[in-house]
This record gives structure tokens, C-alpha cells and sequence, in this order.
């Protein structure tokens, strides 16, 4: 399974939707929909498969607006892009690479930075340990010295005060939105602590093949990047999102 990158104005995001319908269906005429439905009710609820769609920039400007005056106590400053911007740029990776990257900051969270040296030429870990890994260390919440890679953010915002704002998105789902100069200076010190460990690990930047057994390089590839990517969002003033 992959994952996207893009740069670009929120309201050039594809969004998925999940539609919800109701009907009636009398008791004992669909066998389904009698271990379906509640008990007693006469109504069921059909759940439609997800539907994309574009919100017009108008609504997220104002969505920005509401979230701006909520925080602006915390963010101390003005939160704006140029929503009507008709720049996109856009690159994928594998999730397996994010969720590698995401461990070695889970471990470098509960056992400090210097185990990301212990983890050098060591295998990719399976899932299970990816999940156990990153719960424990998320516990630890913002004293994590990577919460910007570490605590589910998914859309990272020009904003400069490291901060996660978890708010309703522009179409009231909740997500976490997270602060892109922190989201950088993290990236930054992930790769000085990287490349300390492992300096053969540096061309994996730059291919698009991971290498299969080794944790430092799949992570090296995600932060490569994650940073770019970064890198030209604040270049641009725009939002970085990440999408599955």
C-alpha cells in the first residue's frame, strides 16, 4: 500500500466522503436486514462507498479563518497560504518506509537518540513490533522530541510555533494538523543522527527501490522524502498533506 505526498492549496485535495442512507424494511422481508438493523426498527442504515470530491476554496478560507481566531493565542501569528495558488507538486512512497521512519522515532523517543545508532544495520521490523513501538513512545505525547512525525499529524500547516492542532477538517472530520518549520527541524535532526550512524546509507535518497532488510535506509528514503517535499511547501507557503 502507498502513500502520497502533495504540496498544494487544501482546496486541490480529493476528499472522500462516505454517504449515509436510510430505509425502511419491513421485519422478516430481508434476512439480512433483520441481523442488521437495530432491534425493533422498521430503518435501515446503508452506508454508500466513498464518494471524492473538491471543496471550493471559498469554504476553506473560512474554515482557516475559524481555526486562525481559535488559535491565535497559541500561534501568535496570522495563519494564511494562498489558497487560491494553482501550484501542486506531488510524490509517493511506501507506507512500510513511513511506518520505519515512524519506529526509529518511537525508540529514539523512550530510549533517546543514541539508539538510533544501536539500530544501525539492523533488520525492518514487522508490524507488530512497528505498533507496540510507536504506541508506547506516543503515551509520551509532546515531550517527545519528534511529535510532528510521531503523533499522527497528516496535514502540516505554514505556521512556526511547534505546535498539533487536532480539529475538525474543512468537511468536519477530525484530523490533526501540525506545524511545517517544526516538521523540517525535526527531518533535520533525524538525518544528522541518520547519517552519523550510517553514512552508506545516503544514496538511498535518491532511489526509488528501499533497500529490503535495512531499517536505517527505508528510513533514510521516507525523511528524504518527507524533506523535500517539506522543503518546497515552505518554499511555497502551502500546505504539505499526507494522504493514503
Amino acid at each position: 500500500m502507498g502513500l502520497g505526498l502533495q504540496v498544494s492549496a487544501l482546496h486541490r485535495i480529493l476528499w472522500t466522503v462516505t454517504g449515509q442512507t436510510f430505509r425502511e424494511v419491513p421485519p422478516g422481508t430481508d434476512r439480512l436486514a433483520d441481523l442488521l438493523r437495530e432491534p425493533g426498527s422498521r430503518v435501515l442504515q446503508v452506508v454508500t462507498p466513498g464518494t471524492e470530491i473538491r471543496i471550493p476554496p471559498s469554504a476553506v478560507v473560512a474554515w482557516r479563518t475559524q481555526l486562525g481566531t481559535k488559535y491565535a493565542a497559541q500561534l501568535q501569528e496570522g495563519l494564511w497560504w494562498d489558497e487560491e495558488s494553482l501550484f501542486t507538486d506531488g510524490e509517493d512512497l511506501a507506507s512500510s518506509t513511513i511506518g520505519n521512519l515512524t519506529y526509529i522515532v518511537a525508540r529514539a523517543t523512550t530510549d533517546g537518540d543514541d539508539a538510533i545508532a544501536r539500530l544501525a544495520r539492523t533488520p525492518r521490523p514487522n508490524v507488530q513490533q512497528e505498533e507496540t513501538a510507536i504506541a508506547a513512545a506516543a503515551r509520551r505525547g509532546f515531550s517527545s522530541p519528534y511529535p510532528q512525525l510521531l503523533l499522527g499529524v497528516d496535514v502540516w500547516l505554514p505556521f512556526r510555533r511547534n505546535l498539533i492542532l487536532e480539529e475538525p477538517n474543512p468537511l468536519g472530520h477530525t484530523q490533526r494538523f501540525g506545524s511545517l518549520p517544526a516538521l523540517l527541524a525535526e527531518l533535520a535532526s533525524l538525518q544528522s543522527l541518520l547519517l552519523a550512524a550510517d553514512p552508506s546509507i545516503a544514496p538511498w535518497g535518491e532511489r526509488a527501490e528501499v533497500a529490503e532488510h535495512d531499517l536505517l535506509a527505508a528510513s533514510w528514503q521516507a525523511i528524504a522524502s518527507l524533506h523535500r517535499k517539506a522543503a518546497l511547501a515552505k518554499e511555497q507557503r502551502l500546505p504539505l498533506i499526507l494522504q493514503t
